[in-house]
């Protein structure tokens, strides 16, 4: 084993096994490009997923040596490519065979997606995109604390319960009447609705307990960006700004972080992280492309009292 392999080798080569599904990346790959879009070997080279490349990398930490930047960036891209970001339609995740995602923890978190919603409002006369957010109470949302200040820069804000791909808004909007409490320290923020959303509130988990391995789904309103590398367009089909649940797994977790590798974009900002078992562990907040993504802790909703107030009031 290399000097330069460490933890980092043997966590990279974990996720690639239960990513793949052992170490061979090249079967995977194609079956989740015919699953998602009908084609293989074309829809991988235009996603920039080269799969020689990833393949090299885990042959090389499979035998204790690090691959190179070049094959690492291939690995990684890979990896988000066979996970996807998957559509909701009819509060239903639409998920292949052989998506990452198992029947109880489908059904676990189906059950809490009309609670999550997309933020919009008007801005230059147009109706856009803000962030997401996600019920606590009949009347009160959980979002970024930086999804406020773009709030600001718009008007009729509200929260849009089922916006979904090819498929007409069935709930009416619910404006946002105020914020209610921006946490001190941390990027989260409780917002009040004018009227009733259509649950009294997601299940927030009491503590995290989140572990490095540990899979979860991240819902939200992923928005278009030109920051985003190539390899990620296929990964939302190039429709953007609809709820989407998107399957990784925790990479690290502390008592107020949790940081995962779900395929984001900006619109996710808010989004609830939920565990297997339909709790949400963490309110992602940002990430970087092709690394890692950053999510506050639930520990940290229930340390703010005016926050833990609402979650407690109906759970």
């Amino acid at each position: 084993m290399s000097a330069e392999y460490g933890e980092r080798g043997v966590e990279l080569l974990a996720r690639a096994r239960r990513a793949f599904g052992g170490t061979q990346v090249r079967e995977p790959i194609r079956r989740k490009a015919i699953a998602f879009f009908g084609r293989a070997p074309e829809v991988a080279a235009l996603a920039g997923v080269d799969a020689d490349l990833a393949q090299a990398a885990v042959d090389k930490l499979d035998r204790g040596t690090m691959p190179t930047k070049e094959e690492l960036d291939a690995l990684v891209a890979s990896i988000r490519f066979v996970r996807g970001a998957l559509r909701v339609q009819d509060d239903r995740i639409l998920a292949p065979r052989d998506a990452q995602l198992s029947v109880a923890t489908r059904a676990a978190i189906e059950r809490w997606l009309p609670g999550v919603a997309a933020i919009r409002g008007v801005r230059g006369g147009c109706r856009v995109a803000i962030g997401t957010g996600f019920l606590v109470a009949s009347r009160a949302m959980i979002t970024a604390g930086h999804v406020v200040d773009h709030m600001a820069q718009a008007t009729d804000v509200a929260a849009h319960f089922d916006f979904e791909h090819a498929r007409p808004e069935r709930r009416p909007k619910v404006r946002i009447r105020s914020v209610l409490a921006l946490h001190p320290d941390e990027d989260v923020a409780l917002l009040e609705l004018e009227g009733d959303g259509p649950l009294a509130g997601v299940p927030i988990a009491p503590a995290p307990g989140a572990a490095p391995g540990q899979p979860i789904v991240v819902v939200g309103h992923p928005a278009k960006d030109g920051r985003c590398p190539p390899f990620l367009l296929p990964v939302f089909d190039d429709i953007y700004e609809v709820k989407r649940a998107s399957p990784g797994e925790v990479m690290e977790a502390g008592l107020t972080r949790v940081y995962h590798d779900a395929s984001t974009l900006g619109g996710n900002s808010g989004s609830p992280v939920f565990d297997g078992a339909g709790q949400v562990i963490a309110v992602h907040v940002s990430g970087e492309f092709a690394d890692r993504n950053e999510a506050v802790s639930s520990a940290v909703l229930r340390s703010e009292p005016r926050i833990a107030a609402r979650i407690d009031r109906w759970g």
